[in-house]
C-alpha cells in the first residue's frame, strides 16, 4: 500500500512517519496549561507563567504564517531536524536556565521549532494524493498522543514538579529519526495547462483562510468555556470532569470517521454534515446533556479540519496553502476567546449563539469555496507564496 506525494510514491511506512511528525507541533498546544503548573511549582508567579506559556503558543503560530515563504527553498529534511532540535533545545534548556528573561527565550525556541516541525509535516500529508485522508489521520494521532502524555504527566507530577518540561523535551527528540521521511522537496506540477484564472485563486484562497479562521473562533468561543456554560446550568464538577476526560476520544473518533469517508462523501457535504453537528453539539451545552454535547463537539471539529485544510492542496500540490491555512487556527481561536470574554458579560447563552454565528460564517465561505476546488489548478498566485 502506498501514496502519493507530488508524482513520487511513498510507502505506508513513510507516511505513518509524515503523521508521527506532526504530534510534536500538535501537542505543544493541548499540554500548554501542564507547563502553567509547572513553572508555578517551580516558584514563578502565576502571572508570569501564563505569559511563558502564551509566548510559546504566539511563536509557534507565527512560525506555521511564516513558513510558506520558504518551504520550497530548503531541503524539508533539514528543515524538519531544524525543529525538532529547536524544540527539545528549547524544552530541556528551560530546566537549566535561572533567569526570567532566559526562559522566555527558551520557551520562544520551543515553539518556534514546534511550529517548524509542525508546517514541515503538514506540507508533506498536504502534497498526498489524499489529503484530507492523511491529515484525519494526523489529527487522530495528534488526539492519541496529547491524551497519553496528559496522563503521563499527570503521574509523574505526583514526584517531579517539572515533569511536563522533561516529558515533553523527550517526547520531540524522540521524533528525530522519523525525519527522513520527510521528501527533500515537492513536486509541483508547473507545466500542466491552468485552466483556472489567478483570480478565481485568490477567490479559493480568500474564501478558505476566512473559513478555517470563523470556524476556529467559533471554537475559541465555545469550548475553553465549555465548562463554565455547564455549571452555569447547574451541572457538578463531576459530570464536567467527566465531559473532559471522554471528549478526546470523540476527537479520535471523528479524525478515524473522517479519513474513512474523505473519498466517499463529496466536500460540501462533509462540510455541511460536520457544521451541522457543530452548531447542535454548541446549542446541547445549553441543556443538561452536557456530556454528549461534549463529546460530539470533539467529534464533529476533528471531523471538519482536515477538509478545511485540504481544501487548497488543489492548487497548491507544495503544500504551503495548507500550511497556511493551519496557522488560521491559533489565531481563530485567540480570537473566539477575546470575543467570548466580552459576550460573557452578557450571558454564557450570548458565548454559545456567538460560537453558532461564527460557524455559520465559517460555511457561507467554505460552501461557495467548493466551486472552485474543481476547476483550481496550480497558478502563480500558488507559485509565488
Amino acid at each position: 500500500m502506498s501514496a502519493e506525494i507530488g508524482s513520487t510514491q511513498v510507502s505506508s511506512r513513510r507516511l505513518a512517519a509524515l503523521v508521527l511528525l506532526s504530534n510534536p507541533g500538535s501537542v505543544a498546544g493541548v499540554v500548554l496549561p501542564t507547563f502553567v503548573n509547572a513553572f508555578v511549582a517551580s516558584g514563578i508567579a502565576i502571572a508570569v507563567a501564563t505569559r511563558m506559556v502564551a509566548v510559546e503558543l504566539f511563536a509557534c503560530a507565527v512560525m506555521a504564517l511564516l513558513a510558506p515563504a520558504f518551504l520550497n527553498r530548503v531541503d524539508r529534511r533539514y528543515l524538519a531536524v531544524a525543529g525538532i532540535l529547536l524544540a527539545a533545545a528549547g524544552q530541556f534548556l528551560t530546566l537549566a536556565v535561572k533567569t526570567t528573561a532566559l526562559i522566555f527565550a527558551c520557551r520562544a525556541s520551543a515553539g518556534l521549532g514546534a511550529g517548524l516541525l509542525y508546517a514541515v509535516a503538514l506540507a508533506s500529508l498536504s502534497a498526498t494524493a489524499r489529503p484530507a485522508r492523511s491529515l484525519a489521520i494526523a489529527l487522530a494521532s495528534n488526539l492519541f498522543a496529547a491524551t497519553v502524555i496528559m496522563a503521563l504527566v499527570s503521574w509523574l507530577s505526583r514526584t517531579t514538579p517539572t515533569a511536563a518540561i522533561w516529558v515533553m523535551g523527550i517526547f520531540v527528540a524522540v521524533h528525530l529519526p522519523f525525519a527522513a521521511a520527510v521528501p527533500a522537496q515537492a513536486r509541483v506540477a508547473r507545466n500542466q495547462p491552468r485552466s483556472s484564472s489567478a483570480i478565481e485563486n485568490g477567490w479559493l484562497v480568500t474564501l478558505g483562510l476566512i473559513g478555517m479562521f470563523t470556524l476556529s473562533m467559533s471554537f475559541g468561543a465555545v469550548w475553553p468555556m465549555i465548562g463554565q456554560i455547564g455549571a452555569s446550568q447547574g451541572i457538578d464538577h463531576a459530570t464536567i470532569a467527566l465531559g473532559f476526560s471522554v471528549a478526546s476520544f470523540g476527537g479520535m473518533a471523528g479524525a478515524i470517521v473522517s479519513a474513512s469517508l474523505s473519498n466517499r462523501l463529496g466536500r460540501r457535504t462533509v462540510l455541511v454534515l460536520g457544521g451541522a453537528g457543530l452548531a447542535t453539539s454548541m446549542l446541547l451545552t445549553l441543556s443538561p446533556a452536557l456530556v454528549a454535547a461534549m463529546i460530539l463537539f470533539m467529534f464533529c471539529w476533528t471531523f471538519s479540519v482536515p477538509h478545511y485544510i485540504s481544501l487548497l492542496a488543489g492548487i497548491d500540490t507544495s503544500g504551503r496553502l495548507s500550511v497556511l491555512t493551519s496557522a488560521m487556527i491559533p489565531f481563530g481561536i485567540s480570537a473566539g476567546q477575546v470575543a467570548a470574554g466580552v459576550l460573557v458579560s452578557y450571558a454564557f447563552s450570548f458565548v454559545v449563539y456567538g460560537g453558532v454565528a461564527a460557524l455559520l460564517c465559517s460555511l457561507a465561505a467554505m460552501i461557495p469555496a467548493t466551486n472552485f476546488t474543481g476547476r483550481a489548478k496550480d497558478s502563480p498566485l500558488a507559485n509565488t507564496i
